[in-house]
């Protein structure tokens, strides 16, 4: 299996390490990040491969002076700022950016935000993600992990972002339900930051 070689090279020869060229600070706080690496990046390609899906990863932009983002990894629930996550993800190949139509109310995306701000500090669930692989997710309490996240915090003010539970539902399930729901979701941005 040649993929499996691969993983070890390094960075395919036509990546270029370059910051995202859509401005952050004009993407709409609350807005649903989803993103997908390079296949040398063994755990987006298993996510991918597991789920069928084109992105590996969902992650809440909060906004604010900090252009912050809050997100569910294998190290836990954090937050971080959106220029350090994307400029320091070193395979990054693809970033799409979807907004509710119409914007989020005051009140919904406050629901939002403040939903994902209690999940920080929450260890990441290994057991739900490898339920995706043998077909049965199925999440722990106490635990996360990152379109189980924003799927719960979308459903504080009653949104969908997925046609499935949230203990359910992949990055690849919201990316599938903003598609067949575009006059509900607006693609806000995306980019393919290699060359």
């Amino acid at each position: 299996m040649s993929w499996i070689s691969d993983l070890w090279r390094g960075a395919p020869a036509n990546y270029q390490r370059r910051p995202l060229t859509i401005s952050p600070d004009l993407i709409p706080p609350g807005a649903i990040i989803l993103t997908s690496t390079s296949t040398r990046n063994i755990i987006s390609w298993l996510i991918r491969e597991v789920t069928h899906s084109r992105v590996s990863h969902s992650l809440l932009y909060t906004g604010g002076p900090s252009l912050g983002t809050i997100e569910a990894e294998m190290a836990g629930v954090k937050t971080d700022t959106i220029k350090s996550w994307l400029n320091d993800k070193s395979t990054m190949a693809w970033v799409w950016v979807y907004q509710k139509d119409g914007g989020l109310r005051d009140e919904q995306r406050s629901k939002i935000i403040s939903y994902a701000r209690g999940c920080c500090g929450k260890t990441y669930d290994v057991k739900e993600f490898l339920g995706f692989a043998l077909g049965d997710p199925e999440g722990t309490k106490g635990m996360e992990i990152c379109s189980r996240l924003t799927t719960e915090a979308y459903l504080e003010p009653a949104i969908q972002t997925s046609h499935k539970a949230p203990d359910e539902t992949s990055p690849g399930d919201q990316m599938a339900w903003f598609l067949i729901h575009p006059d509900e979701w607006t693609l806000w941005a995306t980019q393919n930051v290699r060359t």
